[in-house]
């Protein structure tokens, strides 16, 4: 049986909140940061999306790493890291900007034919939303510590 912990949430517009948490399938515990969106079932409050990432417990420390990075400098455009997730995947953590906004971005990458490109499975979120997110992510350490 599949069971979720949660390390928090938050808002990330008027339409869709981030979870960040630990998933158990199969009987291993697998990190996700993932977008949510409001369920119209009644007694559903909100249902995953396929935005978002997911790593193995064990390379919590590199996320945990590349999110202190990131808020170190959170107006200047940049990767901060890639985070080693299969031969040819990858989970980028980084800056953008869009629209005259600066983005928290964690997304995965594939690569083909060579080279490492985007994929839609991944979450982007204001930089102003940081806190929230580094939070969250320091929590996680704490229910994988509780997992083990």
């Amino acid at each position: 049986m599949e069971e979720t912990k949660l390390a928090g949430s938050f808002v990330k517009n008027s339409r869709e909140k981030i979870f960040v948490g630990l998933n158990e399938f199969k009987g291993k515990w697998r990190i996700f940061i993932r977008a949510y969106v409001p369920s119209v079932e009644e007694g559903k409050d909100w249902l995953p999306t396929q935005k978002g990432i997911s790593l193995e417990v064990e390379q919590y420390p590199a996320l945990l790493s590349a999110m202190e990075e990131t808020g170190k400098d959170l107006q200047t455009e940049r990767e901060v890291a890639a985070i080693g997730k299969s031969k040819t995947q990858e989970i980028r953590v980084g800056i953008s900007h869009f629209k005259n906004m600066q983005l928290v971005d964690l997304r995965t990458y594939v690569e083909i034919d060579g080279e490492k490109r985007p994929t839609q499975k991944g979450v982007s979120m204001k930089a102003e939303l940081y806190p929230q997110l580094m939070e969250a992510v320091r929590k996680l350490g704490e229910l994988i510590h509780a997992a083990s």
